[in-house]
């Protein structure tokens, strides 16, 4: 092996870690919103006074009007958060349509970014550095190395028909 193929083995399995790592990050993210750490579990009732908050102040003008739209049932909003993240988790942990995953959390980034832009630098840096991230994952295409998507496209293509024989 010469020193060109170890360093792209090098950088494959950095990118496959980082890919874990991201899709650890949402995992943890979605879990923390599900009422099983604890009986006093009051999040819905924080994410609806969040929700009013950026809706009032907080977000983007032209985002206030869908924020408040949500703000009529923000248990579902909450519920079906983690259920995106998750299976963004999901996919970024086995590197199952790593890009499909990338284009998620992009747009999850972009809605928490037009919901928290106006609180600052640092309510924007976690979820800044995940859409960094996604964007790098997609641009390296991560699930090719140590994923599903690399074990499928190392796959011979099968047909569907059986071959014409004449």
């Amino acid at each position: 092996m010469n020193a060109d193929q170890e360093g792209a083995g090098s950088a494959a399995l950095g990118i496959a870690t980082l890919r874990v790592w991201c899709g650890a990050w949402f995992l943890l993210m979605a879990a923390l919103k599900l009422p099983v750490w604890g009986a006093d579990w009051d999040l819905p009732a924080r994410f609806a006074k969040w929700l009013e908050m950026a809706a009032a102040t907080g977000a983007h003008p032209q985002y206030r009007l869908v924020l408040k739209g949500l703000l009529a049932n923000p248990q579902a909003l909450l519920y079906g958060t983690a259920f995106v993240e998750a299976g963004l988790g999901m996919m970024f942990v086995l590197g199952l349509h790593t890009r499909v995953a990338c284009a998620g959390a992009i747009f999850l980034y972009v809605n928490y970014w037009l919901a928290t832009a106006r609180l600052g630098f640092t309510a924007l840096a976690p979820t800044l550095t995940i859409g960094v991230t996604a964007a790098c994952l997609w641009i390296g295409d991560a699930g090719r190395h140590y994923g599903v998507d690399g074990v499928r496209a190392r796959r011979k293509p099968t047909t569907l028909t059986p071959p014409i024989r004449s």
